[in-house]
């Protein structure tokens, strides 16, 4: 019994080490993710009554073969793929209100039918990708703020299992 209570008592002295190193975020709630810059423009569809539009990287580079949405209301949705020049071009689009999105970029346009755009409206739209991108490389941080309860499970486990099998090495075996 006394070394039970021991073990027991080890074990709460480590999971409160544990929760001393733990990041605040872990510990109390989730970080929120950022939602992009939404940018809104006027654009004119072109006499065809297509919206055009490229896709580049903040150095001005075109994006190819990059997924491209165009959304208008709850059930119309486009996707399209950029050319080798980072171009993208849509079938015939109703005027209104639509939201491009592509590599993190979003932006809300109002489309023209071709003939009524105000004259400040664009011809076309201009997707700048999110520069901000890092593939393959994530703080551990981020990964333990997203996945807390399988590290704090993964650290408890390293803790006990150790404190268990050093508890019963040092039982003495049973006598016949």
């Amino acid at each position: 019994m006394r070394a039970s209570k021991r073990t027991m008592s080890r074990l709460v002295l480590m999971l409160c080490c544990v929760n001393l190193l733990l990041p605040e975020p872990v510990l109390w709630a989730a970080q929120q993710p950022e939602m992009p810059a939404v940018e809104r423009l006027d654009v004119a569809l072109s006499p065809q009554g297509t919206l055009q539009g490229a896709l580049v990287t903040p150095q001005g580079t075109p994006v190819d073969h990059a997924r491209v949405m165009i959304v208008q209301g709850p059930e119309r949705k486009i996707d399209l793929a950029t050319d080798r020049e980072g171009r993208f071009e849509s079938g015939t689009l109703p005027a209104g209100i639509h939201v491009v999105a592509a590599a993190g970029c979003v932006k809300v346009c109002r489309v023209w039918a071709p003939g009524t755009a105000p004259p400040t409206a664009g011809r076309g739209v201009l997707l700048v990708a999110d520069g901000a991108a890092v593939r393959g490389q994530r703080d551990w941080y981020q990964w333990v703020s997203e996945h807390y309860i399988l590290f704090v499970c993964a650290v408890t486990t390293a803790v006990v299992v150790p404190i268990a099998v050093i508890d019963a090495n040092r039982r003495s075996p049973a006598s016949p």
